[in-house]
């Protein structure tokens, strides 16, 4: 028999309140996504006027035009967006230890160069051509002058990096010890609140911070070892930095199709059981996850797929000498460019999604509140 007062029907999703997002604080979130779209865009139209002006020359890469009037772009458009993507939030742990980590390598990116092709070169010839032992003079300065920025930009980056993640690791102790005193989460405590969330991107970053402090103070300062930090770690680090950016996107699509379902064992054995335990904590609290979404899911999902299949036929074309000229001589160029440009579409398409949702609850008060809303819709029980 239904019920004679509608109070007793369960609410549905229209009847309860939107979470309360602060103005200010909704209002500096979108604009830190845009700004990452923004930023994007005006590296590209950068890029451009530089062809341009160059008789639409192209260099074998982005990354060399380093040594190009675009290189402040260049340099200052990587930084920006390694703050953003370390500065905001992820819905889940596994997305904001990808994105974090992709942010900490896009500063190395920008302050260690590629090593220059020479292409493009719009220089007037000299009145006086150099000789042999000239010109490898000048290179040898060229170079240790690049050298010189790089050993100041990186000390400066690695000593920032390792004392903010040091204030984070004390911060995070003395929030918890004050939990494990008071013996309850403190309402603006985000260790407390979230210590998956908090902990996991904090130790990997440290782990990471830990082999490049390694790399370049350490390793560099053997016999062998003084060139490989300069010469290497810039093609390493924007692999590893675009695998992660692609992985995070893989990750949301994920999310986005589990929405706040959580499978328990069923039975098919011990190795299943784990996995399904290892990916319900992955997937974190459902009643602070992402409803579910196909078109969303299947959006993030093909587009990780689509930048990594799409790369990978890219670099395996180069590798086999097999294209046209116009690809094969600016190969990474044009793999860089696929992919800083489905960056920029994955970070529009998200800022559309999440426009109204502010930054994750993270804290007791926000969790609180947020979970009394999935109790109130569901019954108290998962989907």
């Amino acid at each position: 028999m239904p019920p004679t007062d509608m109070s007793d029907a369960a609410p549905t999703a229209d009847d309860l309140p939107e979470r309360p997002v602060p103005a200010v604080a909704l209002r500096t979130y979108r604009f830190l996504r845009l700004s990452v779209v923004g930023v994007i865009v005006m590296l590209l139209l950068s890029l451009l006027l530089e062809s341009q002006r160059t008789d639409w020359c192209l260099k074998g890469s982005i990354s060399a035009y380093y040594y190009s009037p675009a290189r402040t772009v260049f340099v200052g458009s990587l930084c920006a967006i390694g703050l953003v993507l370390v500065a905001l939030w992820g819905k889940t742990a596994i997305e904001d230890t990808l994105f974090n980590l992709a942010g900490l390598l896009a500063p190395v990116v920008a302050f260690i160069p590629a090593k220059n092709d020479l292409l493009c070169v719009t220089d007037p010839p000299a009145q006086h051509p150099l000789s042999d032992q000239q010109a490898a003079e000048a290179s040898a300065a060229a170079r240790a002058a690049t050298n010189a920025a790089i050993t100041n930009n990186m000390r400066t980056y690695l000593a920032v990096v390792g004392l903010f993640l040091l204030v984070l690791a004390i911060a995070g102790l003395l929030s918890r010890r004050r939990a494990r005193r008071s013996g309850r989460e403190q309402a603006g405590s985000l260790v407390a609140a979230s210590p998956l969330t908090y902990w996991l991107p904090l130790g990997l970053a440290s782990v990471l911070w830990l082999l490049g402090t390694w790399q370049f103070y350490v390793r560099d300062r053997t016999p062998g070892g003084a060139s490989w930090f300069y010469e290497h770690v810039h093609f390493t680090s924007a692999v590893v930095m675009f695998v992660l950016i692609t992985l995070g996107i893989l990750w949301v699509g994920i999310t986005r199709h589990c929405g706040r379902t959580r499978r328990g064992p069923d039975g098919r054995g011990p190795f299943h059981r784990v996995r399904l335990r290892i990916l319900n904590a992955c997937l974190g609290d459902p009643a602070l996850s992402p409803t579910a979404s196909r078109p969303w899911a299947r959006t993030y999902v093909g587009q990780a797929g689509a930048m990594l299949l799409v790369a990978g036929l890219l670099f395996l074309a180069k590798a086999c000498d097999a294209g046209p000229s116009w690809y094969l001589d600016h190969a990474v160029f044009w793999i860089e460019l696929w992919m800083i440009a489905h960056v920029a579409a994955f970070w529009a398409l998200q800022t559309k999604e999440r426009w109204h949702e502010g930054a994750p609850p993270r804290t007791e008060a926000e969790r609180t509140a947020e979970v009394a809303r999935h109790e109130a819709l569901t019954g108290g029980v998962g989907p």
